[in-house]
């Protein structure tokens, strides 16, 4: 699973950006769920009486009901305080962890916790978006956005980064990152 990064010079812009997107967002979803009597959670999250729903964009503002989501227990899950994360993708119910309204797979409900956007844990695995990947829990730790590494591997958005070294694994900027054998730009070898 290759996840495409889009990087933006001016930081601030970006935020800024961001931030007028999620109130205009907001607002819109607000204006179509107040006359469906659904209470908004987040820019990805609706609940009602009955269901809860994943908000999804497009052309048409679509609320698509979370099957076997329970309402009565569903809440969203914050990010760690420091993560400066805009959107709240991730929640739960007394049943299942969800991602944009997915279930994620044997998350355990007591001990899940976001590390990222990406990345996420609980006691018995490690997540990238969703999907458990075969990651040391013990050692796992993000070196950036879309790199992480544990004692034996470094990954990509999840995927592990054949022959990079762990040990001497480091972020250089941004996309970039280099070890003793290579330098790494998206997660691929940079070819010299």
């Amino acid at each position: 699973m290759k996840i495409k990064v889009e990087l933006f010079n001016n930081k601030d812009l970006l935020i800024g950006t961001l931030k007028t997107l999620k109130l205009r967002i907001q607002k819109l979803i607000r204006k179509k769920l107040f006359e469906k009597e659904k209470t908004i959670l987040s820019e990805n999250y609706a609940i009602d009486k009955n269901n809860v729903y994943s908000i999804i964009y497009g052309k048409k503002l679509v609320f698509e009901i979370i099957k076997n989501a329970d309402p009565a227990s569903f809440r969203l899950i914050d990010f760690p305080k420091k993560i400066n994360h805009l959107e709240k993708i991730y929640a739960k119910d007394k049943n299942n962890i969800y991602l944009y309204g997915a279930i994620i797979k044997d998350a355990n409900l007591k001990t899940f916790k976001p590390l990222n956007s990406l990345y996420s844990k609980d006691k018995n695995s490690v997540f990238c978006y969703g999907k458990k990947i075969d990651a040391d829990l013990k050692t796992f730790k993000i070196e950036w956005y879309v790199y992480a590494k544990d004692k034996n591997n470094i990954y990509y958005c999840g995927e592990i980064i054949k022959d990079a070294d762990p040990k001497t694994f480091k972020i250089e900027c941004e996309v970039y990152a280099k070890d003793k054998n290579n330098t790494y730009h998206f997660g691929e070898v940079e070819k010299t």
